[in-house]
């Protein structure tokens, strides 16, 4: 193994700094243990941490070795336990899933801690190789049979600390013949014997068995994999865009997208736009399969302006009138989602004044004397002409059958229900919305327009002001 080629490696490719903080995920194997101390010869400032699964009777004894080479190279060892099987147990998950999950909630636990730049672990190229495999197995695309990145930022572990893995380049024989090299004696976990493991059956069984037809195979999926992440990488950026493009907001439990600029995308930049939006909501979600990417395309490109669809875990898609929305069950409620006032219900807003509409949405109103040289471009805020309206306002939801007199329109009214249909305001919001009023008129429609009778002109000579606005915590 060239160790300069690997100091540069770390530098050029994973953007470690050798003299800030990089934690080392450490199990004792010679690939963790090969990754910790080419760090710690490099000069690359390390601490390591080691879960202790309690599998196996021998776990304990493992992680006193760890400890002891921490003490022989002057660096820093946490040892953190973890129980695989009640978890496993109280989650539905696999044995692997769990101790894996397990295992990153520890290192990215700790790293936090300890302001670390990044964790380090030890994946060599057979690793990737053994991935790549599987990914086909199950069925996957470009994501998939790139296999794994050398370096990953918002992953589903933490959305800023960085997940390097330095050693993809380098062969499991590499490492054992790195610590052969140095006297030094990894853990043989017997467990990676046990073929009732699907990573194993790949690893004993199906790569001898590929390697018949091909002696090269495992070298062959290795570059495979290297290619597609060059080609994947070209793909994410046209995604990037097309996302930037189409999205309308994105926050905790709701995504919501234009419907139009998806429509105009490829195919595959809305597939990977559906991914984004799913990933952005459940960073972890493993079993969002093709079928349900296609099924979400095709209400993407179906015609008319509504429709659902269930998602995998719980996940809600949705068409309605110009968005595509991705929810998650607990933002179904369409209070948390829109400003609501109880159907029929009243209150005054006094000026200056507000009046709080539950969800965490407040309306505010202020008399003012000068106002901004651009007045619009918000629809959640509005100015009116204070000597057209009569104080105080009153705010209330629609009535059956009325009509609005929107300004841009001559003077003309229209049917509230067909202004909503207008404004593409979803259906089930439509009873609850609130309408500022005076006397008995709308004088505007919040993230919609103010009346004619009340705008704001050339004569205008003192405003009203407001501000519909809402505080994320209290949604």
């Amino acid at each position: 193994m060239d160790m300069e080629w690997m100091r540069l490696h770390l530098v050029k490719t994973c953007k470690l700094d050798a003299s800030a903080l990089t934690l080392v995920g450490v199990s004792g194997g010679a690939d963790s243990l090969s990754l910790w101390g080419i760090m710690v010869e490099a000069g690359f400032q390390t601490a390591a941490v080691h879960v202790r699964h309690g599998l196996r009777p021998e776990a304990e004894a493992e992680a006193e070795r760890v400890v002891d080479w921490g003490r022989k190279w002057g660096v820093r060892v946490m040892v953190e336990d973890a129980d695989v099987r009640g978890t496993a147990a109280s989650q539905h998950l696999s044995v692997e899933e769990a101790a894996r999950k397990l295992r990153y909630q520890a290192l990215f636990g700790q790293a936090q801690r300890l302001g670390a730049q990044a964790v380090a672990v030890g994946h060599t190229a057979d690793d990737q190789v053994e991935t790549v495999l599987m990914h086909l197995l199950r069925g996957a695309g470009m994501a998939g049979l790139r296999g794994m990145a050398a370096r990953m930022t918002a992953h589903e572990w933490e959305s800023e600390l960085p997940l390097v893995r330095p050693l993809l380049g380098v062969w499991r024989a590499e490492t054992e013949a790195w610590c052969q090299a140095r006297g030094l004696e990894p853990v043989q976990d017997a467990s990676n014997a046990d073929t009732t493991y699907f990573r194993n059956r790949l690893r004993h069984e199906l790569l001898p068995y590929l390697a018949e037809y091909n002696p090269q195979i495992k070298e062959r999926l290795w570059r495979t994999a290297a290619v597609l992440a060059a080609d994947y990488a070209l793909v994410e950026e046209r995604v990037q865009h097309a996302w930037e493009d189409c999205l309308i907001r994105a926050e905790p439990g709701w995504v919501r997208l234009r419907a139009d600029g998806l429509r105009a995308a490829p195919l595959g930049v809305q597939r990977g736009i559906i991914r984004r939006a799913v990933g952005w909501l459940r960073p972890g979600l493993r079993d969002f399969d093709f079928s349900q990417v296609e099924q979400a395309v095709g209400l993407i490109q179906q015609d008319g302006e509504t429709g659902g669809l269930e998602l995998t875990g719980g996940l809600e898609m949705r068409l309605r009138y110009g968005e595509v929305q991705f929810i998650e069950p607990e933002r179904r409620d369409v209070r948390r989602n829109y400003p609501q006032m109880e159907a029929g219900s009243e209150v005054v807003l006094s000026v200056p004044g507000e009046v709080p509409l539950g969800g965490g949405w407040i309306l505010a109103a202020a008399a003012v004397e000068e106002v901004p040289q651009n007045l619009g471009g918000d629809p959640w805020e509005a100015w009116l002409d204070l000597e057209q309206v009569r104080l105080p306002l009153r705010v209330r939801t629609g009535r059956p059958g009325e009509r609005f007199c929107p300004f841009g329109m001559g003077g003309h009214s229209q049917k509230l229900s067909d202004f909503w249909v207008n404004q593409r305001v979803p259906r089930e919001a439509r009873a609850g919305w609130p309408l500022v009023c005076s006397a008995d008129e709308i004088a505007w429609i919040p993230g919609g327009r103010t009346a004619e009778f009340c705008r704001v002109s050339e004569t205008t000579r003192r405003w009203v002001h407001l501000r519909l606005s809402r505080n994320p915590a209290e949604g």
